[in-house]
């Protein structure tokens, strides 16, 4: 028997808002759930992000870690390991929150860190590519639209 919540609306925070973190953060949108933030070095790509999903504020990766109960790491596999210790040693995780990197070079182990915290963790290498952030969550999830990334 599936529990009576097991379908509620999660809200989801994006550390890494790239094209797969893009795409993925639209696609569970179209799903039904709560982008509720978004984190990220560089503010070219955190405006972009906003502007596709104005929902989502731009914050910390502590905040937005704080924020949500679905993480999705989607940084760069080379800084995957670095953000997880820091996330971990900043305490972010809220216990009982799920984590997700979608690293094809890392496993699940690496986010250990973040389970010692408290953190339910997965790794997700999605198949598809990601030329754009709105191909890329048709590719996910089946939407369609307007791809924010050619401006139309």
């Amino acid at each position: 028997m599936i529990a009576a919540d097991a379908h509620r609306a999660s809200t989801v925070a994006v550390i890494g808002p790239g094209r797969v973190g893009t795409a993925l953060a639209l696609a569970l949108t179209d799903a039904g759930q709560h982008v509720v933030a978004v984190a990220g070095r560089g503010s070219h790509a955190v405006d972009r992000f906003v502007a596709a999903l104005p929902d989502a504020k731009a914050v910390s990766a502590v905040t937005a870690a704080r924020a949500a109960d679905l993480v999705l790491l989607t940084v760069g596999d080379d800084d995957l390991s670095p953000v997880v210790r820091s996330l971990a040693r900043d305490d972010a995780v809220v216990a009982g929150t799920r984590w997700v990197h979608t690293s094809g070079r890392h496993g699940a182990q690496l986010l250990r860190p973040l389970a010692l915290a408290g953190a339910r963790v997965a790794a997700c290498h999605p198949a598809p590519t990601f030329p754009a952030a709105r191909r890329g969550s048709g590719a996910v999830g089946g939407g369609g639209g307007v791809d924010p990334e050619a401006g139309g």
